[in-house]
């Protein structure tokens, strides 16, 4: 009786330790699982950085610099925001030369900016190299708004004085498109990333004001009639939804609802990742 008693005692303690032994290794693996989500291990958390801030240096050589932060909140998945500006530049006058008369366009400057949010996909088991390191699939969101500005001088009616006018021409709106890509960190803090091929289209609207700088005022059934009839010209351009406002001294034009398309090809950026 006594040895069957022993028995049950030392089968009860096996079975003790026993769930023990696996009650602990189902929290430290339920724990890893959580901490993938976030983040690497430790030991892997060492191979990628998870934060990037990159110059493009393409967009530089167009007087468009590109800033953008990058960063991973998944093993696979990355979120990123880029800023863009256009430098401000003066329209060459060979596209607007007033010539000998006096008469035309002339001042004209053209500046930009635009902004883009998107989320990138990387794609595998990433055991290794974790987001933001490697090939990539990136859905974004863009918007840009381009200005251009100028001066015109239209030759007077009946031999009057010339007519003065200040003109600035709006052109912004959004586009949804995707992109795929190939980012490399190199060194834990050498980032190389580039734009492979990348399109997206959406919608856009154009607002001209028109401002005059002289004394006389503008006639607004005639003025109204003009800018209508300009903008039917256009074709597809002007089949926009068109408000048009003119008062004595200012005429603005808004058309809506215009097509935009955005291209986004063989970016090459450089960063620093931390």
């Amino acid at each position: 009786m006594k040895a069957k008693q022993s028995f049950v005692n030392k089968l009860t303690i096996m079975i003790v330790i026993l769930l023990t032994v696996v009650s602990i290794q189902a929290k430290d693996k339920e724990k890893d699982s959580c901490e993938t989500f976030y983040r690497p291990s430790d030991d892997k958390k060492k191979r990628t950085s998870r934060n990037v801030i990159k110059l493009n240096l393409t967009q530089c050589f167009l007087t468009n610099p590109t800033l953008q932060y990058e960063i991973a909140v998944h093993n696979n998945i990355s979120f990123a925001v880029s800023y863009a500006f256009l430098i401000p530049k003066k329209i060459p006058n060979l596209v607007w030369e007033q010539g000998n008369t006096g008469l035309g366009w002339k001042n004209g400057r053209f500046n930009g900016m635009s902004g883009i949010i998107e989320a990138r996909y990387y794609p595998g088991k990433k055991e290794e190299y974790q987001a933001p390191h490697g090939f990539y699939i990136s859905p974004y969101y863009k918007y840009s708004k381009y200005v251009l500005t100028g001066d015109y001088t239209m030759q007077g009616i009946n031999s009057g004085p010339n007519r003065e006018f200040s003109v600035k021409g709006t052109y912004s709106g959004y586009a949804i498109g995707a992109m795929m890509g190939a980012q490399f960190i190199l060194n834990d803090h050498f980032s190389i990333d580039i734009w492979i091929l990348g399109m997206g289209f959406g919608k856009a609207k154009l607002v001209t004001e028109l401002s005059v700088k002289d004394d006389q005022p503008l006639i607004q059934n005639e003025t109204y009639n003009d800018i209508i009839d300009k903008v039917d010209e256009l074709g597809k351009f002007g089949k926009g939804d068109i408000k048009l406002d003119v008062k004595e001294k200012s005429a603005v034009l808004e058309v809506g609802g215009l097509p935009k398309s955005n291209y986004r090809i063989l970016g090459f950026c450089l960063g620093y990742a931390f």
